[in-house]
């Protein structure tokens, strides 16, 4: 029989949690966190990469707009008023950092380093597609997008010499001596003019892609779009900068039109006549290369020479030129032997100094066969060219 005891039932057991059941889900928790962040970094570090992209494409391809609600000071205003493009102007130069606080002088540098930026930006653009050009090798888009990254490429070492040589003073206005230190005035009108002269190269290769009608022209849609959209209106800023030096940076510039350069620094017309020569050299050109000039040719002790039958250092031109010295201080002299020689001749920038001498109009002959027609870009036909 059984028994009931009196009082109070005992409670029920209450649950436990397990240690190991709490040890999961925390692991858990952590887990979860840490891919979270993870996730939160890659997608950050996917648009910061996405802005910079487009920020460089914009940047070649557009911009130059001014902000807003701004206007310009006056001397943005006067700096761009000499500009075949003084909107663009504006704009690029309202967005650089301190133009607002300015003057007309601190505003020349200013677009000589705008400028230069955006030769830079294109021409990072351009080597990026590298991979996609090398896949149309002997195709005419191919040689194309190969002379926009060489011109590129010379265009920004143009306008990084120019932003280089405008911090340096102008030499003395009653000096006229070739080795004078400080800047030459002339010399950056000259490279800021290759520099757009290299942009309108590029630009004229491109514009042959495609135009022929033949197989090998079409690059497919893949290098011409995309190389025109880099470039952009690149043009319009370089001529911009040039307008701006002339006008603003020389010595004598007006805003008002086109100036007159300094006849003491104006290097063509400035004759020697003061020396024991003839005077039909300008004060620049050094005496040792007056001498050089008109010796003649069998009289010039050359660094190197060609010859076809081998009694030479070289057998062809172009060897000769590759072996010459880089960013020489020196003349190097280049003597070709009589003779026929078939081949093209390219002096790149770096060989600096360079002379060519031969033994005369007929004798020394220099003949090369390269045309459109074998999809080489009127660019590469030059027999011989720099």
């Amino acid at each position: 029989m059984a028994h009931a005891t009196l009082g109070s039932p005992e409670p029920a057991a209450k649950p436990r949690l397990r240690c190991a059941d709490g040890r999961h889900r925390r692991r858990l928790i952590v887990v979860l966190c840490i891919v979270g962040v993870a996730l939160a970094v890659g997608v950050a570090v996917a648009v910061a990469i996405a802005v910079l992209g487009r920020s460089r494409m914009t940047s070649s391809s557009g911009g130059g707009r001014a902000p807003r609600g701004r206007a310009p000071t006056e001397a943005i205003a006067r700096t761009c008023g000499v500009t075949l493009y003084p909107e663009l102007c504006v704009g690029e130069l309202m967005a650089f950092p301190g133009a607002a606080g300015a003057g007309d002088a601190e505003l020349v540098p200013m677009s000589l380093n705008a400028t230069h930026r955006r030769v830079v930006d294109a021409l990072y653009n351009a080597t990026a597609l590298g991979g996609a050009a090398a896949l149309l090798a002997g195709a005419r888009s191919g040689a194309a997008y190969g002379d926009c990254v060489e011109m590129l490429d010379a265009a920004e070492e143009l306008l990084a010499r120019s932003v280089g040589a405008i911090a340096a003073p102008p030499p003395p206005p009653d000096s006229v001596d070739a080795d004078t230190a400080g800047r030459d005035d002339d010399d950056i009108m000259t490279w800021l003019s290759a520099a757009l002269t290299s942009h309108d190269t590029c630009m004229d290769s491109l514009q042959e892609v495609g135009a022929g009608g033949d197989a090998g022209d079409d690059d497919g849609g893949r290098i011409k779009p995309q190389m025109l959209g880099y470039l952009g209106n690149l043009g319009e800023h370089l001529s911009n900068s040039l307008a701006i030096f002339a006008a603003r940076g020389r010595p004598g510039g007006e805003l008002s039109d086109v100036p007159v350069h300094n006849q003491l620094h104006r290097r063509l017309l400035t004759i020697d006549d003061d020396d024991d020569d003839d005077g039909s050299f300008p004060r620049w050109v050094r005496h040792n290369d007056r001498r050089l000039l008109q010796a003649a040719a069998a009289e010039i002790e050359a660094d190197m020479v060609v010859a076809k039958d081998g009694t030479g250092t070289h057998r062809k031109i172009r060897d000769a030129i590759k072996a010459a010295p880089e960013h020489s201080r020196r003349r190097v002299v280049i003597y070709v032997k009589a003779g026929v020689y078939t081949e093209n001749v390219k002096i790149g920038s770096k060989k600096t100094n360079l002379m060519l001498v031969g033994d005369g109009a007929g004798k020394t002959v220099v003949v090369g066969y390269r045309s459109v027609h074998d999809n080489y870009t009127t660019f590469h036909t030059a027999t011989l060219g720099t």
